[in-house]
């Protein structure tokens, strides 16, 4: 599923179901750019590669034998995003009260 496809039916349950909707979920597999439309990672492929390369980010998992195209499965993305703490993002410690 597509991210255009994701927000086509979230689009429709929502109309159809009013408030109480739940999101569409996440494809299993994700690619490049679903890193940056679903996750809002910013980050450029070579510092993903480097990332998943020294064990920092999720390794990706290869979508066909000897393939160059790969992919991440969401879940570990997202347990990744949920792990960064706000000195991982902003990149200074926070002040103490």
């Amino acid at each position: 599923m597509t991210l255009k496809q994701s927000q086509q039916a979230l689009r429709a349950s929502t109309a159809t179901q009013g408030a109480d909707a739940r999101p569409p979920p996440l494809p299993v597999l994700v690619d490049y750019a679903d890193l940056r439309a679903l996750f809002g990672i910013k980050y450029s492929r070579v510092h993903i590669w480097r990332l998943a390369r020294a064990g920092k980010f999720p390794p990706p998992v290869s979508l066909c034998d000897g393939g160059i195209r790969k992919a991440w499965r969401s879940q570990d993305v997202e347990a990744w995003v949920a792990s960064l703490s706000y000195t991982n993002v902003v990149g200074n410690e926070p002040e103490a009260a």
